[in-house]
């Protein structure tokens, strides 16, 4: 173990002779000894120093603490290896003999320290030739497990001193996607474990034992695999994206699961949850095979519930603390990682009946300025020291240790005590529609009759139609629709039970109701009489999506009724602290159009009610049937008044008035930086001349559309002679070709260049070359697309980090456009509460000035081709054979139908422009940097 280590080996041997001596008496000559003879103290002091040298149970403490991390009371910690030996890291793996292993894009590397200072020394790589990003690492003797490349990998021979090339394939899944296969263990039944995310690809095929608990898995999932590699079972299944997991004590098992994070604000929204995985669970998601967001609440008796929640975040790592250097306290409870965040929680466990219970308390969170974003979790074996590594989308890397200094040298590992475990949790199917509507109708408690609802909706084949996949009735529908009579029999059985009081047997009753389409006028006006001023702001987006599956149109008050209960929606969400993200204005519009259609009566209420006006209202004007001038007029009225606030949904739905009724208020807007892509479309209608200017900052957008639109505007105008025309229009030709000219925006400001100067060219180049050759002056105005380190190395220095003012900060945000991407719930960009917790400050600011450096998969663009002849760039929200969602500004998306599409190329450049910081002063840039750390203070949603 430790013949690679020759200072170590030295120390021994040194240690080891003074101990001997005193056993053996060692002489030169008759009657001299070499040394005087020990005392039996100093013999035994020698053994005992060797001893614990041997076993490591000394933690070394000469590493420096790390600032900007903080701990409970009397935890220490101090970085064990920073980005010099690994970067950028994915996972964390310590063996069972203390080998510190971690792994990133095309490494997987062995962390040694060599001097016993507490820090890496040296790094030597254990394996060639893997590609991916390895998510889960195992070593066991001279045997790495390695998941990357397509499967789960098995490399022998692998004993630190040269790199092992060959491996063989134990388990083929998909890998290196932040939605494939992740973290493998060794159970204390022998077997393997690996956790896979949802679309890791985890089926029926992949089985191969009859035994498996799961027999047809759905979505992401734990897999077992037999020591001979030969039995592979699914344990359990119905995780969105476990990333972690660990075994306690008793050999149960434990998992961190994401939220759908992109449901905040929507009733079927659930946060992170912390699972005790029984054989056969299902844990409610249910994407790719039944849905796309919709999951299965943790109420139904088919579900496994949560030990406990966390909230919003990201989960990475989970390691159960099954050691003794720590308080008591700690003793088989769980380490959990959230990446968002910047945090690493602690989850003490307790029997609660068959399971466990827990409450979360934050155990380490970053408070300083070095990036931590958490990506894996390990204990010590023998010192019991928890070993944390961050990295992640290209940040910084670094592995640190935390210790217990007043128990130094104290404490042991707890050996796996197994226990029979729970049985298979899989529940059996109902045994008849009958038995279950008997149950549902007999004396029973809320619970009972609740169990009994979900039993109606799996005899009658379970929710979700496959017509519904990907909008707003993913769990109000069937999979497959009852005939009229059984539709009609059971409502009426149900409607009966219906207003018991109990939230979420009501739920059940009415959304069963409307995957059956109850046409009975009665449901409509029981669920009507659950939106009041009091209700649950979820509650009511439950019932107006039941309502709009119900065929019988709303009538009389109803119509206003319901016409209240959506526009009060974000008032009353906003008081009940719930944030709302991309998917919650898709959704709430499906349902709105749904019941218009129903109930045309419906659209003009909206707009007529005295509550309408709010720039959140924005939604329903832009509804078919819904009267847009005059719902403008409403706005424009509304922002008359005091706090009224100002969106691009709202600038955009002026363009139903006239242009001399809106011009004035456009001008008074046009310093917003942030409503420059709205308000652009709108002064093009009718281009003057005291508007080139903003056509010419057009042309410098990040967006597609707004730069063509600019082009067109420009055309109309007569040439001028200053140039700075060319200059943008030569700039914006190099930004939208992309390697072709096939872009509308590109195809314009050709025109608007051929137009100017009478040539035909087309590229960038040529272009380029043709400014240089006529127009000298101008072409040293063409600002360089490269990002230039050295340059900004040198800028950044002059910063004074200490003097930045949040306040300011909130006012450079809006200046460099930053809110248009980032806020709201349709940015394109990811959004940046946490982002100094889990970035430091260099990598963020990287991020920003080279924002094409490692962009995000989910924020990377996709352009799509139609067979009319347009392209549109933007992130996919949605994706289905008959057709994909896309996101192509912050208010904006486009849906194209799935026969209009010509092809589809991914974009590996960002929708994030260069150059957002080069106007800001060197104080804007440090109060822009305040205010993204005043982000971080602010509370996540539930």
């Amino acid at each position: 173990e430790f013949k690679n280590n020759m200072v170590f080996n030295t120390a021994f041997f040194l240690c080891a002779l003074r101990a001997l001596r005193g056993v053996f008496s060692v002489k030169l000559l008759p009657g001299q000894p070499l040394r005087p003879a020990p005392t039996p103290l100093m013999t035994l002091r020698s053994i005992v120093l060797v001893v614990v040298l041997a076993s490591g149970l000394v933690p070394a403490q000469a590493a420096d603490p790390v600032s900007g991390l903080k701990l409970p009371d009397g935890f220490v910690v101090h970085e064990f290896v920073g980005p010099q030996l690994a970067n950028d890291i994915y996972t964390l793996h310590i063996d069972s003999t203390g080998r510190v292993v971690v792994c990133g894009r095309g490494y997987v590397r062995e962390l040694l320290d060599i001097d016993g200072d507490g820090r890496a020394d040296r790094a030597r790589e254990l394996v060639t030739g893997v590609k991916d990003g390895p998510m889960g690492v195992l070593w066991e003797g001279e045997t790495l497990y390695v998941v990357a490349d397509g499967g789960l990998k098995r490399y022998r021979g692998v004993d630190g001193t040269k790199p092992v090339s060959e491996a063989e394939t134990i388990l083929l899944v998909r890998t290196g996607g932040e939605h494939d296969a992740h973290a493998v263990r060794r159970g204390p039944d022998g077997w393997l474990y690996l956790i896979c995310g949802n679309m890791a690809g985890v089926t029926k095929k992949l089985i191969t034992s009859p035994q498996s608990p799961v027999k047809d898995p759905v979505a992401g999932a734990l897999v077992r695999i037999s020591p001979d590699g030969k039995q592979v079972e699914v344990v359990a299944d119905g995780f969105r994206n476990a990333y972690g997991f660990d075994f306690n004590e008793f050999g149960d098992v434990f998992t961190y699961d994401s939220d759908n994070e992109r449901c905040v604000g929507l009733p079927w929204y659930e946060p992170t949850r912390f699972y005790h995985v029984v054989p056969g669970s299902n844990h409610g998601w249910m994407s790719p095979q039944h849905a796309q967001t919709w999951r299965r609440p943790p109420y139904f008796f088919d579900v496994t519930p949560p030990v406990c929640t966390l909230g919003r975040g990201s989960p990475t790592g989970v390691v159960c603390y099954r050691h003794t250097h720590y308080p008591a306290k700690y003793r088989g409870g769980f380490f959990l990682a959230d990446w968002t965040f910047g945090k690493v929680w602690f989850v003490p466990l307790a029997r609660a009946g068959s399971t466990y219970a827990g409450k979360p308390e934050v155990f380490l969170e970053a408070t300083g300025e070095d990036g931590f974003a958490p990506t894996g979790l390990a204990v010590h074996p023998t010192t019991g020291e928890l070993f944390v590594s961050i990295g992640g989308r290209g940040t910084r890397g670094a592995v640190y240790c935390i210790s217990y200094p007043a128990r130094l040298g104290q404490g042991k590992a707890i050996p796996f005590t197994p226990r029979a475990g729970p049985a298979a949790a899989r529940p059996a199917p109902p045994a008849s529609l009958d038995s279950a509507l008997r149950t549902l109708a007999s004396d029973t408690g809320p619970v009972s009759k609740l169990n009994a609802v979900r039993a109606v909706q799996l005899a009658l084949g379970d929710l979700t139609s496959r017509a519904a996949i990907g909008g707003v009735f993913e769990g109000y529908t069937l999979r497959k629709q009852p005939t009229k009579m059984t539709a009609v029999r059971v409502a009426d059985a149900l409607r009966k039970h219906f207003s018991t009081g109990h939230r979420d047997l009501n739920r059940e009753l009415s959304r069963t109701l409307a995957a059956l389409g109850d046409a009975n006028p009665a449901t409509t006006r029981l669920v009507v009489g659950r939106l009041t001023d009091a209700s649950d702001p979820l509650d009511d987006i439950h019932y107006l999506i039941v309502l709009a599956r119900l065929p019988t149109p709303l009538a009389g008050d109803e119509v206003d009724r319901v016409a209240t209960a959506f526009l009060e929606l974000d008032r009353k969400l906003t008081r009940a602290g719930h944030t709302r993200d991309r998917n919650w204005p898709l959704r709430i519009a499906e349902a709105a159009s749904a019941l218009i259609r129903t109930t045309p009566a419906l659209a003009h209420a909206l707009v007529d009610s005295p509550r309408f006006g709010r720039p959140e209202h924005a939604l329903f004007a832009t509804l078919d049937g819904v009267d847009r001038a005059a719902a403008a007029r409403r706005f424009l009225r509304a922002s008359t008044g005091a706090g009224f606030e100002w969106t691009p949904a709202v600038v955009e739905l002026l363009g139903a008035l006239p242009d001399a009724e809106v011009r004035p208020v456009l001008a008074k807007l046009w310093d917003r930086g942030d409503l420059t892509d709205a308000l652009l479309p709108l002064f093009a209608r009718s281009p003057v001349e005291a508007d080139r200017g903003k056509f010419l900052t057009g042309l410098g957008s990040v967006n597609a559309g707004t730069v063509g639109t600019s082009a067109k505007a420009l055309a109309r105008l007569p040439s001028t002679p200053d140039g700075a025309e060319l200059v943008a229009a030569v700039m914006a030709v190099r930004r939208t070709a992309d390697g072709k000219p096939e872009t509308a925006a590109h195809r314009a400001v050709v025109r608007l260049l051929r137009a100017r100067t009478g040539q035909q060219f087309t590229g960038a180049k040529d272009w380029e070359a043709w400014l240089t050759r006529e127009r000298p002056d101008l072409a040293k105005s063409l600002v360089p697309t490269a990002y230039d380190p050295a340059a900004w190395r040198k800028r950044l220095a002059a910063v004074e980090w200490t003097s930045g003012d949040p306040a300011a900060g909130r006012r450079v945000y809006s200046k460099a456009q930053c809110a248009a991407c980032h806020d709201g719930s349709k940015a394109v960009g990811p959004p940046l509460q946490g982002v100094t917790k889990r970035f430091g400050r260099d990598d963020l600011l990287t991020a920003v000035l080279d924002p094409g450096r490692d962009v995000p998969p989910r924020y990377r663009p996709t352009r799509f081709a139609t067979t009319d002849g347009k392209t549109h760039d933007g992130v996919v929200v949605y994706e289905a054979v008959d057709g994909v969602i896309l996101q192509t500004g912050p208010d904006a998306t486009v849906r194209i139908a799935g026969a209009r599409i010509e092809s589809r190329r991914s974009l590996t450049t960002s929708l994030m422009p260069a150059g957002l910081l080069d106007p800001l002063t060197v104080r804007e840039i440090a109060d822009l940097i305040a205010y993204l750390k005043s982000l971080d203070a602010k509370p996540a949603s539930r």
